[in-house]
């Protein structure tokens, strides 16, 4: 797997950043920071179909999948 120099997702808070596509569109759904809560900025328009309304107290775990070890 390749990491783009870009980031897809950026908290305007923390400053995480995130790089693929499953999770800026788990983070469109879910509709802040996953670690603080904070505004994300997207790189770019979503490629797939985004919620009207974002998911509000979802976990990240059920939008985002487990992590990998």
């Amino acid at each position: 797997m390749m990491r783009s120099d870009q980031p897809k997702v950026t908290c305007t808070e923390c400053s995480f950043e995130w790089f693929g596509d499953t999770a800026a569109h788990g983070l469109r759904t879910v509709g802040a920071c996953t670690r603080c809560g904070g505004k994300l900025r997207f790189a770019e328009e979503p490629s797939l179909p985004v919620l009207i309304e974002p998911a509000a107290n979802v976990p990240a775990h059920l939008v985002l999948g487990a992590p990998r070890y």
